[in-house]
C-alpha cells in the first residue's frame, strides 16, 4: 500500500511512502540500472538484507515521483516510530537511488517529514548527496561520526607501473608465497560467474571463508542461519545479472583460497574471502587478493574495492579509502536550539563534540533500541 506526502515539492512532484516493494520493484530496478546506482542500492539487495535480517514488513520505500516517473528511491527499515536504515556490518554502503540531485532531495526530505522524530542512516558514503539535506532541515538535531574506512584501488594505468608503486617488501612477499604455494603442484586462478553449478562452487567456498579462526570465533558466513541465507540469496540474484564472482585459487583441483565478489559498475566489489589454514605459512588469500587486483586491470575495471575497514593486508594494496557514516537525525526542543544558533554552528557542535553537542549524542544513544 502507498500513501502520499504532501511537504513543500515541486510541481508534479509527489512523495508516497511504499510499503509493499512489489509495488515498485521493477522500476525501482530500471531506476538503479539507468543512473547506475551502487548494486547495494538495488531492490534485490536491500530484499534479501530485510529477508535475513529483519522482516519484509518493517521495509518502507520513500519513493518519489515525477509526472507519475519513478526517480528516486530511499528505502528503511521501521522500528515503532523511528526509521534505520536497513543496514549491518554486511552491507557496504547505503544511498538512495535517484535520478538527480532535486530528486535525492526530495527524498529526504520525504523521509523526514515521515519520520523525522528519529532517524539513523548507517554506511553513508561520504559526499553522498543525501548529506547536504540532511545536515539542512530546521527543527532537526544532526550528528554524524565515522563508522569505519573502506580502502580501495583506483586502477589507473598499467599493473606494472601500479605494483612498481606498492612497497618492495609486498611485492617480494607475494612472489616469495606464490612460489611456495607453486611447490605443492601446479596453480591456478579459477573464477566463476555461477550461472553453472552455482550450489557447489558455494559450499566449496564458504567452506574455505568459515575455515579457521572465523569459524572458531563464530564471524564465519556458515556460523549463521540467517547470514548464509543472505549471500546464498545475494549470489542467486547476482548470478543472472552478470556481476558474481566466485574465485578460487586452486592448486591442480585443490581450493585453497577463495573471494566472493560482485562485479558491477565497473568496480570489483570484494565482499568475504578466506584460506586454507594449513596453509597460513603461503598466504594464499594474500597471492590470490594479488591476482584479483591484477585481473581488474587485465580486464579494464576502474576499481578494487576491498569494502570493510581498513586492515594491513589491504592498506599494502590500497591508493585511497572512503569514509563510511553513521548519520543520526533527532526532532524536538534541543534540536531546534541547536538550529536556532544556524547550521554553521550546528556542524562546529558535531565537529568540534561541545559539551551541548555531547549532551544530545547521549540523548539519541540511549533512546537506540536494544
Amino acid at each position: 500500500m502507498a500513501s502520499a506526502l504532501r511537504p513543500r515539492l515541486p510541481a508534479g512532484t509527489e512523495v508516497r511512502i511504499v510499503d509493499e516493494v512489489d509495488e515498485l520493484a521493477s522500476a525501482w530496478d530500471d531506476l538503479a540500472g539507468r543512473t547506475g546506482a551502487s548494486p547495494f542500492a538495488h531492490p534485490g539487495w536491500l530484499l534479501a538484507w530485510s529477508e535475513a535480517y529483519s522482516r519484509p514488513e518493517r521495509l518502507r520505500i520513500v519513493s518519489v515521483w515525477r509526472e507519475n516517473d519513478l526517480v528516486a528511491v530511499l528505502p528503511v527499515d521501521i522500528r515503532g516510530r523511528s526509521a534505520f536504515s536497513p543496514t549491518n556490518w554486511h552491507t557496504p554502503a547505503f544511498t538512495a537511488v535517484a535520478a538527480d540531485a532535486g530528486a535525492t532531495q526530495v527524498a529526504v526530505g520525504g523521509l523526514l517529514a515521515a519520520y523525522g522524530r528519529r532517524v539513523r542512516l548507517s554506511f553513508v558514503p561520504d559526499g553522498d548527496p543525501m548529506m547536504d539535506t540532511l545536515f539542512s532541515p530546521m527543527g532537526h538535531h544532526v550528528s554524524r561520526r565515522v563508522l569505519q574506512r573502506s580502502p580501495h584501488v583506483a586502477v589507473e594505468g598499467p599493473w606494472d607501473a601500479y605494483l612498481a608503486g606498492r612497497s618492495a617488501n609486498l611485492r617480494s612477499d607475494v612472489r616469495r608465497r606464490l612460489r611456495r604455494i607453486e611447490e605443492l603442484g601446479p596453480v591456478r586462478l579459477d573464477v566463476s560467474d555461477g550461472t553453472t553449478a552455482l550450489g557447489s562452487l558455494l559450499d566449496e567456498g564458504l567452506r574455505l571463508e568459515g575455515s579457521g579462526w572465523k569459524e572458531d570465533a563464530g564471524t564465519a558466513i556458515a556460523s549463521s542461519e540467517s547470514t548464509r541465507r543472505f549471500y546464498s540469496n545475494i549470489a542467486s540474484w547476482a548470478a543472472p545479472r552478470g556481476w558474481l564472482s566466485l574465485a578460487f585459487l586452486r592448486v591442480g583441483e585443490r581450493a585453497v583460497a577463495f573471494q566472493y565478489g560482485i562485479v558491477a559498475n565497473n568496480t570489483y566489489h570484494f565482499l568475504k574471502g578466506g584460506y586454507d589454514p594449513g596453509l597460513r605459512s603461503c598466504s594464499p588469500g594474500k597471492v590470490l587478493h594479488a591476482l584479483m587486483i591484477e585481473r581488474t586491470f587485465d580486464e579494464g575495471l576502474s576499481r578494487y574495492d576491498f569494502l570493510g575497514g581498513e586492515e594491513p593486508y589491504k592498506t599494502a594494496w590500497s591508493s585511497g579509502g572512503t569514509d563510511l557514516l553513521e548519520v543520526n537525525v533527532a526532532s524536538g526542543a534541543m534540536g531546534r536550539i541547536v538550529h536556532g544558533h544556524g547550521r554553521a554552528l550546528a556542524r562546529d557542535v558535531v565537529s568540534h563534540g561541545s559539551r551541548l553537542g555531547s549532551a544530545l549524542r547521549r540523548r539519541v544513544a540511549s533512546e537506540r533500541p536494544q
